[in-house]
């Protein structure tokens, strides 16, 4: 695993579902910035907003693939996981390559301003967020895998006042014979 908890404090369980919410709310913005900048460039400008638009279905994408991690971290299935992991890595590998690049050229000094320096500095910290949150989320998914409690199956016992009442205990357990 690759983290054992989420921000030195929080459990991966509670930590991954921050990190859902979050991944659904950054897509949603996107999405929405896109659109508002989209609807109020002028119909000459048509090759800006089809870019806008790519960049809309992008977002969407991205908003389907954190709906699927966010099924998969609350019921407990760590085949959803995937999807938003490998988008996540893929965004952020996307993002260091950007950032050399960006740097590169501010190292020569080919273009060089304030919001150039800005978006390098915004491409390298939103990729180690995005790797950060990604290793948690990786570590839930195995979490999930190797916990026993995710499948669970209901096991008929009897309590010390003869009450029958249902128990749930671990598959692994019950293949143990416990």
């Amino acid at each position: 695993m690759c983290v054992k908890t989420c921000c030195c404090c929080l459990s991966l369980e509670v930590g991954t579902q921050i990190i859902c919410i979050f991944n659904l709310l950054v897509p949603l913005a996107e999405a929405g910035y896109c659109l508002y900048v989209a609807v109020h460039l002028p119909l000459t400008e048509i090759k800006v907003t089809s870019i806008y638009i790519v960049l809309i279905v992008l977002a969407i994408f991205e908003l389907f693939c954190a709906a699927v991690f966010t099924y998969g971290t609350f019921k407990k299935q760590a085949s959803f996981l995937w999807p938003w992991l490998v988008l996540a890595w893929l965004k952020a590998v996307l993002l260091l390559v950007l950032f050399v690049v960006g740097a590169t050229v501010l190292a020569l000094q080919l273009q060089q301003g304030a919001v150039e320096i800005t978006l390098v500095v915004v491409y390298i910290v939103y990729a180690v967020i995005l790797l950060y949150f990604s290793c948690v989320g990786n570590s839930r998914r195995r979490e999930i895998q190797a916990d026993t409690y995710a499948h669970y199956a209901p096991r008929r016992t009897r309590s010390n006042s003869a009450i029958v009442r249902n128990v749930y205990v671990p598959m692994t357990k019950q293949l143990d014979g416990a």
